[in-house]
């Protein structure tokens, strides 16, 4: 199974990549493109979900996707000529093709996360331990056995709901302020320290 990355060049690649002013280039397993303003003039919001419905699908035409993503044939032939003309698809006769199975996003690289915790709140579960919920993330929930073990569950479901956003077209949300009663979350990364490292209870 191929998983492509996407991600923004880092600032030592920059000078490698400016050379591709208008295309994201695979490297590896990796789509980097070399400022994030560039990938959010190729990739904004309402074209994630068609690179996601690409995914180990094959060959598709610009009718199949608009049956799937239930959208016009017309826009969504002219969106396919913009990620085939940048190199995200490429163009086989009237077919188009994403040569992965699935696709993942480098929040911290794409979506500035690396820095951005999202209040949480635990509440006791009734067989034991705890549940936790992240309000301004729908579907980041989860739980655990311990305050600790619950934070850094919710550390990685953060990142899950987040990058679920990103894919089915939706504007990330922003992180409102941390009631008293409430901690400081911030997804995980997987050079991160654990959650219980790097969260805190709102002041």
């Amino acid at each position: 199974m191929r998983v492509v990355t996407v991600s923004i060049a880092r600032p030592e690649q920059a000078s490698e990549t400016a050379v591709a002013a208008f295309r994201g280039e695979a490297q590896g397993e990796v789509l980097t493109f070399a400022a994030k303003d560039l990938m959010q003039q190729i990739l904004p919001p309402h074209r994630w979900p068609i690179v996601q419905a690409m995914a180990g699908a094959g060959p598709v035409t610009a009718e199949h996707l608009a049956a799937i993503l239930r959208r016009e044939a017309a826009q969504l032939r002219n969106d396919l000529a913009v990620l085939a003309t940048a190199g995200v698809v490429s163009a086989e006769g009237d077919r188009f093709v994403f040569p992965y199975d699935a696709v993942t996003v480098d929040l911290r690289a794409t979506h500035d996360l690396g820095s951005v915790p999202f209040p949480v709140f635990l509440t006791p579960d009734p067989d034991g331990g705890f549940v936790a919920r992240a309000r301004d993330v729908a579907g980041a929930i989860t739980q655990g056995e311990t305050v600790d073990e619950t934070l850094s569950e919710m550390a990685d479901a953060l990142a899950v709901a987040l990058e679920g956003h990103i894919l089915d077209g939706h504007t990330l949300p922003t992180p409102s302020a941390a009631e008293p009663d409430e901690y400081q979350v911030r997804p995980a990364f997987s050079d991160d320290p654990p959650a219980s490292e790097h969260s805190s209870l709102g002041s």
